[in-house]
């Protein structure tokens, strides 16, 4: 009689206590009533055979599928915490909760089980992972199908070796596990568990990495917290809280612990432990002739504090595989690329400025005539009528002031009228008194030559007489400041009238001030120049700090209409 070996599923003689293949103890599981009785049928297909390993979050058996007549590896979900088993029954294989309380955390688990197991699912053709082949549901649990890899851990892989292995050898072992690892962080899943005891050397010299019982998925809203896990020495410092924040950097850590092992022979310190006091030595101080590149991306992957670590197995990776040399290579060129980019970004810029330039100079008459057009369409009725209500102002304005001259020769005629009966001292002081007067207004008889031969009219005469008598204005004048601070009504909106002048004078304009002692009058005036020609304006200042314009001249000569030479000057500046 024959039977099967459950520690490798060899056919030995019936009686055997011992596998002549394997060495494997027939019954030394039987004691164990937790564990599935070897010759267990999972999923009508699945034969369990040995014990492989146990964990907090659930058991690994050897098996035989039964269709494929190969060796497979068989993960079941059973978190020993919340749940419990008695195989001593025969067929008794179902799991049950310890309490009640336990039953709702315990399906919240299965069904993250199973949900990473089928993501890992998708990773079959990665090197450095093993590979999962199936998942079913069974004893009310949840089991993982893996591929099964011939050979020893690498913790027993060290032994083995003398406790270390050299720099050339680690890398070679540990580069298709980052590589591996690195698409499985694409997919926000964490193995949380690396270490010696979880990384295969196939008999090939292969590694893989196995065991993702302890595997979350991070950046989730369902994930905020986590189960604590930790393999002293390997675990980094945010998984000793299950509020730690975890992410690459978490496996990071990890993987560096690993290397540090591999390379000094040495389990790094825990990291509780050395964040007061850090006398974990650097890698380099105890492996000789390390590059150090590589040491310098160990010992920045053990960082204790997260954000001291590199952050994505991709900035690992260049920091140990790539050397310095070629770091600095890669730099330059990435430089090189950034300027030929800019250069390029320039170069098309400058070309399509010019392009529109051409492009508006050549039809620059067109666009100005458009653009006369369009503003000639805001030229409105409303506007004219404005206009025309702003003339007839000046033009009431000026025949008031036409009657008041009127009046005033009529009192004077009155007043000569009256000398012959008059004290003669009196007379005389009313003539000295009326000559003072009369020089506030010159009539246009009055008139005389200027320096050229010329006559002068009534207007000019009129400025040159108060200018005489008339001061430069300081900035603190209060007459000069209402009119130069002062604003014209519905008409160039935001200027004030000081702008507008010095805007059209080509060179900066002079203001006046002149008190007209006969009238009680404040007149404030602007002298500026526009082209060869020199311009005066006349402002009348009244007590409720309003201001009207009263005058113009024109290169000394006196504009008759005043208003339409200073509406000139606003449409010259487009007002």
């Amino acid at each position: 009689m024959r039977q099967v070996c459950y520690g490798c599923f060899k056919m030995v003689q019936d009686g055997d206590n011992v596998c002549p293949y394997c060495g494997y103890h027939i019954h030394q599981d039987q004691d164990l009533l937790h564990i599935l009785k070897p010759g267990t049928i999972l999923n009508q297909k699945y034969t369990i055979g040995k014990m492989l390993g146990e964990g907090g979050f659930g058991i690994t058996y050897l098996a035989w599928d039964n269709n494929m007549q190969i060796k497979i590896a068989i993960k079941e979900f059973y978190p020993a915490s919340l749940v419990a088993r008695d195989t001593s029954s025969v067929g008794q294989t179902q799991i049950y909760t310890i309490t009640q309380s336990g039953s709702g955390e315990f399906h919240q688990g299965l069904e993250r089980f199973v949900r990473e197991a089928s993501t890992l699912a998708q990773f079959f053709k990665l090197p450095g992972i093993v590979s999962v082949k199936d998942f079913f549901y069974e004893n009310g649990t949840a089991y993982i199908v893996m591929e099964y890899i011939e050979g020893i851990t690498l913790k027993e892989y060290l032994k083995l070796k003398g406790g270390v292995l050299s720099v050339e050898e680690t890398l070679a072992l540990m580069k298709p596990v980052i590589e591996s690892l690195a698409v499985i962080h694409g997919y926000k899943l964490l193995h949380r568990d690396i270490s010696p005891d979880n990384l295969m050397i196939t008999q090939d010299h292969q590694i893989k990495l196995i065991d993702f019982g302890s595997a979350r998925y991070f950046d989730s809203q369902s994930d905020k917290s986590m189960t604590v896990v930790l393999k002293h020495g390997y675990a980094p410092i945010e998984q000793y809280s299950s509020n730690g924040h975890q992410g690459t950097w978490t496996d990071i850590y990890s993987l560096c612990a690993t290397m540090y092992r591999m390379l000094t022979g040495r389990i790094p310190d825990e990291a509780i432990n050395r964040i007061r006091s850090d006398t974990l030595a650097p890698v380099h101080s105890v492996v000789r002739k390390l590059p150090g590149n590589v040491a310098q991306a160990i010992n920045r992957g053990l960082s204790v504090m997260a954000e001291n670590r590199q952050q994505t197995l991709e900035e690992l990776y260049r920091e140990l595989y790539m050397s310095r040399q070629d770091f600095r290579a890669t730099k330059r060129s990435r430089i090189y690329q950034g300027i030929n980019k800019f250069l390029i970004r320039l170069i098309v810029g400058i070309v399509l400025s010019l392009i529109i330039f051409s492009i508006v100079w050549i039809k620059r008459n067109e666009i100005s005539d458009a653009v006369s057009q369009v503003a000639e369409k805001f030229v409105t009725k409303e506007d004219e009528n404005l206009r025309a209500s702003r003339n007839l102002e000046e033009d009431k304005e000026e025949k008031k002031q036409e009657e008041e001259d009127d009046e005033s020769d009529r009192e004077e005629k009155e007043r000569d009228a009256a000398k012959d009966t008059e004290d003669p001292a009196e007379t005389e002081h009313d003539e000295v008194m009326q000559d003072t007067q009369r020089q506030t207004r010159i009539e246009p008889e009055d008139a005389e030559a200027d320096e050229s031969g010329q006559p002068q009219d009534a207007g000019s005469q009129k400025y040159q007489m108060m200018r005489s008598g008339a001061e430069s204005a300081s900035a603190l004048d209060d007459s000069v400041i209402k009119v130069k601070n002062g604003q014209l009504n519905n008409i160039a909106s935001g200027y004030t009238v000081g702008e507008i002048l010095d805007l059209y004078s080509d060179t900066e304009g002079q203001w006046y001030i002149y008190g007209d002692t006969a009238t009680s009058k404040q007149y404030v005036y602007y002298e500026g120049r526009k082209g060869d020609s020199s311009f005066v304006l006349e402002f009348e200042v009244y007590e409720n700090n309003t201001f009207k314009l009263t005058g113009a001249m024109q290169d000394d000569q006196s504009v008759e209409r005043y208003s339409d030479f200073f509406q000139s000057i606003l449409d010259s500046l487009g007002f």
